[in-house]
């Protein structure tokens, strides 16, 4: 019966360790695939320069939705520091905007 459980403990143990690398090893690529693409997005499609863009930053919401959705980037404008406008996938895989705010806004 001792062997039984210590055996269950190591499975579960294995399990949560594997389990989260398989979550979080996805994530941080993903994040810096989204920071591209919003680089691309911003700059090359909307036509903004660097400086018009004040601060971006890209949040991982694992309640929302599934795969790239859960993603969000909230972005400041030089222009207008006080409000942030946030930016995520669509279904369709592209960036588009998901909503703006007066600053205090969580994605």
């Amino acid at each position: 019966m001792n062997k039984k459980r210590w055996a269950i403990g190591i499975a579960l143990l294995i399990l949560v360790v594997v389990g989260n690398y398989l979550y979080l090893t996805p994530r941080a690529s993903t994040e810096t695939q989204m920071e591209k693409d919003m680089e691309v997005y911003l700059y090359e499609e909307r036509g903004y320069a660097e400086e018009d863009i004040l601060t971006m930053e890209v949040t991982f919401d694992p309640w929302k939705a599934t795969g790239m959705q859960r993603y969000n980037a909230r972005v400041y404008f030089a222009d207008e520091p006080e409000n942030d406008y946030g930016y995520s996938y669509g279904p369709d895989g592209e960036i588009e905007p998901a909503y703006f705010g007066n600053g205090r806004h969580n994605p």
